[in-house]
């Protein structure tokens, strides 16, 4: 028991002892500095009352020209597209295109044939003939006062009546041909030789390749700026990139989605573009001076706002909210901040507005 109170006794004792010695210590030294200060300093940190200032990394960014861009998803769209169908019913006698070949205007497709329809048409001319004999006839009559008036325009309906037939036969016969309405690729081709088909059956479709469309439907907020005319660009998920102009702006809103149809042509002389791609658009609105940032220095405020921390002209902290404009390789352009900000690189989500902080400015191009 004695034992013990004696190593306590001593242990109290040591520890005086040394508690001591540090208190003398600090005050032997305090013309030059204290032992924390000078260890600090050999470590190349800050004295202990800076340290608690907490350290940024910032750098100098000045505002830029951004060209403004409105930015919808879209796809690919002929300008025209046709199905052509049967006129009339009859038998495929012909097929002059393969699916897939380019046409121009006018080339023949398909031929139904003719079967008993060219036989009709002769014997339509051969009554047209008599028909004129026969007027002719009642006219001289007529004129030598030996044929009525009415008798006479009696002769005349009975003629214009046979030109009728005639030219009906003849319209007919060429409804038989098929033609391309204008120049495009056949698409499309479901008849073959030797089917039947009947009035209004598909037979061909065409699609205009030159120009192009890509299409978008663009906000309420947006679509009044943009005119007719003005210059788009758009990727395609093909990797095509492409620029045209605006064609044209729809004139009401989708009553679902309540976003209006634009229409971006693109000239397409090489034929490269296919329909119904989807396509990333981008109509030019105007020049701004903006910011150009990495998205890794974004944050939020406790009101969920998006913005920057910087350094106001105070050496203070200063939250600065910002509109996203566009993003652009691997950064993003952002209005907002004054021309010249100095915003906070890194420690940004470690400080708040209003703290003081201790900078340190990123060397130029680092």
């Amino acid at each position: 028991m004695v034992r013990s109170y004696l190593i306590a006794f001593v242990l109290a004792v040591a520890a005086i002892a040394w508690i001591a010695s540090g208190e003398l210590g600090l005050t032997a030294d305090s013309g030059n500095g204290s032992v924390a200060e000078e260890t600090a300093a050999a470590a190349g940190n800050a004295p202990p009352e800076e340290a608690a200032v907490p350290s940024v990394r910032t750098r100098v960014s000045t505002a830029a020209p951004y060209r403004e861009r409105v930015i919808v998803r879209g796809r690919t769209e002929a300008v025209r597209q046709v199905d052509l169908k049967a006129e009339l019913p009859g038998r495929v006698s012909e097929v002059m295109a393969e699916k897939g070949s380019r046409v121009t205007k006018d080339q023949p497709l398909v031929r139904i044939a003719l079967d008993d329809r060219e036989h009709r048409l002769q014997e339509a001319r051969a009554t047209l003939r008599q028909r004129e004999i026969e007027h002719q006839a009642s006219s001289s009559l007529n004129k030598k006062g030996f044929r009525a008036d009415a008798s006479l325009a009696q002769d005349r309906a009975e003629l214009d009546a046979a030109r009728a037939r005639v030219k009906a036969m003849e319209v007919e016969l060429d409804k038989l041909l098929i033609t391309a309405p204008f120049d495009g690729v056949l698409e499309e081709r479901w008849v073959e030789i030797g089917a039947f088909v009947d009035k209004g059956t598909q037979i061909a479709r065409i699609i205009d390749e030159d120009p192009f469309l890509i299409v978008g439907q663009v906000s309420e907020a947006n679509v009044g700026r943009l005119n007719v005319g003005d210059v788009g660009g758009a990727r395609l998920a093909t990797g095509q990139v492409v620029e045209g102009r605006i064609r044209r702006i729809g004139s009401s809103a989708d009553p679902e989605t309540r976003t209006f149809r634009v229409e971006l042509e693109i000239p397409n002389p090489q034929h490269r573009l296919l329909e119904g791609v989807t396509a990333d658009i981008a109509f030019e609105v105007g020049t701004s001076d903006a910011h150009f940032i990495t998205p890794a220095i974004l944050t939020l405020d406790a009101a969920g706002t998006i913005g920057l921390r910087m350094i106001g002209p105070d050496g203070r902290v200063v939250f600065q909210p910002v509109q996203i404009l566009g993003d652009e390789g691997e950064g993003v352009w952002v209005s907002g901040p004054p021309p010249e900000a100095e915003l906070i690189t890194v420690g940004q989500e470690l400080v708040a507005a209003g703290d003081q902080v201790r900078v340190v400015r990123e060397q130029s191009g680092s």
